[in-house]
């Protein structure tokens, strides 16, 4: 209901953290739903899921999220990665992912893994060569924890240089 009350009475909004405080897990799920109710977010430019000082990433967001937030034209930098040490990853499979690089024209992105999750999605060369291919002008990638091997880094370290 939170969401639901910032698109209602903020529709202008351009950037938003959706944290998650380490006290309250239970109540603080990011999920699809949450997707779908941000996607309504017309401005939006920037969304982080689940990164803040002294807070967890929880994000049980999947491909059904990836596809809803890929719809969004405005947005240029996206976190869905979870960087917290006893955080779980996101549910985005590399699919959801390659389409949210096709779509979009995102200038940051972070899809790091959690240190002590190993469990969540680690991505692998296949979604760093269609960062490389999709995302001209990123300027910003963590992709903490991830299995992108030397040859899958060429490409992604020429277009960020």
């Amino acid at each position: 209901r939170p969401l639901q009350l910032i698109v209602e009475n903020l529709p202008g909004l351009v950037e938003l953290s959706v944290s998650i405080a380490a006290h309250s897990l239970d109540d603080n799920q990011f999920t699809n739903e949450s997707a779908r109710i941000i996607g309504n977010l017309q401005h939006l430019r920037q969304l982080r899921i689940g990164i803040a000082n002294l807070s967890v990433g929880w994000s049980q967001i999947g491909d059904e999220a990836a596809y809803r937030l890929a719809e969004m034209p405005t947005l240029e930098s996206l976190s869905i990665g979870m960087t917290y040490w006893i955080s779980e990853s996101t549910n985005v499979t590399e699919e959801g992912l390659k389409v949210l690089c096709r779509k979009l024209q995102l200038r940051e992105l972070n899809i790091s893994k959690p240190r002590y999750d190993t469990d969540g999605n680690t991505y692998a060369d296949s979604v760093a060569v269609a960062i490389a291919r999709n995302l001209p002008g990123l300027v910003v990638l963590q992709a903490n924890l991830n299995n992108f091997g030397s040859e899958a880094m060429k490409p992604i370290s020429s277009g960020l240089l």
